[in-house]
């Protein structure tokens, strides 16, 4: 977190000119956690997609925001931030929100993958 403040503060200060001072301060925040390996762990997750989704491919992403798993990354040096659920944009943006659902499909389909992650 303190490489990104610092990047925000020389973009500010270029962007407002040397006749102004810029300070960035942090009100709340944490340090990204490592990314996972892609080792035995990953290969498993790819699976068990491919036995819910066969026409999908596996792929690494960036998360952008916090989740749970920070608290898991202290005790493990692999936490994979991931959802065997098909959602649409509006799913995805009611998370946790009211009456947030996925369909029976998607449902079964994390089924799927959880059986074939945990059967190996």
């Amino acid at each position: 977190m303190a490489e990104a403040t610092r990047h925000v503060e020389k973009v500010a200060t270029r962007a407002v000119g040397s006749g102004l001072t810029v300070e960035v301060r942090v009100v709340e925040g944490n340090e990204p956690t490592e990314a996972s390996p892609f080792d035995v762990r990953w290969e498993a997750i790819r699976t068990a997609v491919t036995a819910a989704y066969p026409d999908a491919l596996t792929v690494p992403y960036t998360m952008l925001g916090a989740s749970d798993a920070r608290h898991a990354a202290r005790i493990t040096e692999a936490v994979y931030r991931f959802s065997p659920l098909f959602m649409s944009a509006a799913q995805r943006a009611g998370v946790h929100g009211v009456d947030e659902r996925v369909t029976a499909d998607s449902l079964v389909r994390g089924v799927r993958f959880y059986r074939a992650l945990l059967e190996g």
